[in-house]
């Protein structure tokens, strides 16, 4: 079945030309200008994935994310923010509140398709629609959810329980990027104070096990860590 894009972009170069790279990839495309207009469009046609600008007439990017992150119909629906705002801080708050992943303009057409595949590829995977056995795989990378084991071509890693946690959320969230403040509140109690730096550590630990496919884990300077393709 063919997946859905909605673009919310009131620049009608960029919204053009989107629409024009997408339905070439072969994806059911809806065009918004401003965020009333594609609220209204949401209401009859729910998107698998929306590209979303921060700066538009009547409502922001930044206000729609926080409408659509707070209705469960919108639960399964991907965010991207596509911007030409590049601050460190717009990049986090988005991400808090609850975008997928953010990519600033100007952006290669090749990234934004790999950006979408993978924010794709983990909606299809929360919904139950992981391979057999709950096996995950990045790459060489792979991950059983039912023992508790990964590895790669070359073996299994010996990992600790937390280690194994991080990477399981890291492949089944491929492509995310996520703060180290987020992976602090996942993976460790709330009352318990964790320096940023633990999470460091954890990494560094789990890069070394995994030897030559550690390279998959990439850190985002000033922000924090996601998965990417090794070419």
């Amino acid at each position: 079945m063919q997946e859905r894009i909605a673009i919310v972009e009131d620049e009608d170069d960029i919204r053009e030309s989107l629409q024009i790279l997408l339905e070439r990839e072969d994806y059911i495309v809806s065009a918004y200008e401003d965020g009333t207009e594609a609220l209204v469009g949401f209401k009859t046609e729910i998107p698998d994935i929306i590209l979303l600008d921060w700066m538009l007439p009547k409502l922001s990017g930044i206000d729609i994310l926080k409408i659509l992150r707070n209705d469960q119909k919108f639960s399964k629906t991907g965010i991207i923010m596509v911007t030409a705002k590049s601050l460190e801080i717009n990049i986090v708050d988005a991400l808090n509140l609850g975008a997928d992943d953010y990519i600033v303009k100007p952006f290669k057409k090749e990234e934004l398709i790999a950006r979408i595949k993978a924010v794709m590829r983990r909606y299809k995977i929360s919904q139950g629609d992981s391979v057999e056995e709950k096996v995950v795989r990045f790459g060489e990378v792979w991950v059983n959810l039912l023992s508790y084991q990964a590895g790669d071509a070359d073996g299994a890693f010996d990992l600790t329980p937390m280690e194994f946690k991080i990477l399981s959320h890291f492949i089944l969230n491929a492509g995310k990027l996520f703060t180290r403040n987020q992976i602090i509140s996942q993976f460790w109690d709330s009352g318990e104070e964790v320096d940023e730096r633990a999470v460091d550590v954890h990494i560094a630990r789990l890069r070394e096990k995994m030897k030559k496919s550690g390279k998959i884990i990439e850190t985002v300077r000033g922000l924090g860590y996601r998965l990417r393709e090794i070419k």
